[in-house]
């Protein structure tokens, strides 16, 4: 066979080699597309539901981009997914308006250094709760009486949450995909707010 006729077939098939590779990368491509999509319409399907089911408003295209909007129980409440950057791709969260709290507290996993400057770790007496979490205050007894048994036993069904109280908010965020934002975790989140929201008694009535 001729040397020429060689070096044909030789580019030729390189060439069907080359054209078969970008076929298949398109394919991939193709596929790649369809599952990102296919993921975010379940992920806006669930959160549709998760709004009928609570009365909140969704907003498709808030800062954070899905979020809920409005009142549970007479407390303003705010659902929300949002990016960090600790090396998870997303958390979801809530964040409540709390004005008749004054109380600053953190609670975190017990495994979890936590920021700021804190003048007391307070253990709850809840034995459970006090090996999974952490709550962090300035003002012991009042971080105490807020973090209650409803308020601790949701942070358990929770998972490993991380809330924030200060004046008149509480910020709650969870570190897994939205698309695990199943019943369970929206009733344990809902039961948060609830436990916060309430009043709490006078100074004076306060006891360690």
């Amino acid at each position: 066979m001729p040397i020429e006729l060689v070096a044909l077939l030789v580019i030729a098939a390189f060439a069907l080699m080359i054209l078969g590779g970008i076929a298949y990368q398109k394919n991939i491509d193709r596929d790649a597309v369809k599952e990102v999509e296919d993921k975010s319409r379940l992920l806006e399907s669930h959160w549709v539901d998760v709004a009928r089911r609570t009365g909140l408003r969704l907003v498709r295209k808030s800062p954070y981009g899905l979020a809920l909007h409005g009142v549970l129980d007479g407390t303003p409440v705010w659902f929300g997914q949002f990016a960090i950057v600790d090396g998870r791709d997303r958390w979801w969260g809530i964040r409540a308006e709390l004005p008749q709290h004054a109380v600053k507290m953190t609670v975190a996993p017990a495994d979890k250094a936590v920021g700021g400057a804190w003048e007391h770790t307070i253990p709850t007496g809840d034995d459970e709760f006090d090996l999974v979490y952490k709550v962090h205050a300035n003002d012991a007894v009042e971080a105490f009486h807020a973090i209650s048994r409803p308020a601790r036993q949701a942070l358990l069904a929770l998972g490993p949450a991380h809330l924030t109280v200060g004046p008149g908010v509480m910020e709650l965020t969870v570190p897994f995909e939205p698309t695990e934002l199943d019943d369970a975790r929206i009733v344990s989140a809902l039961e948060l707010v609830r436990a916060l929201a309430l009043p709490p008694p006078p100074r004076a009535q306060l006891v360690n």
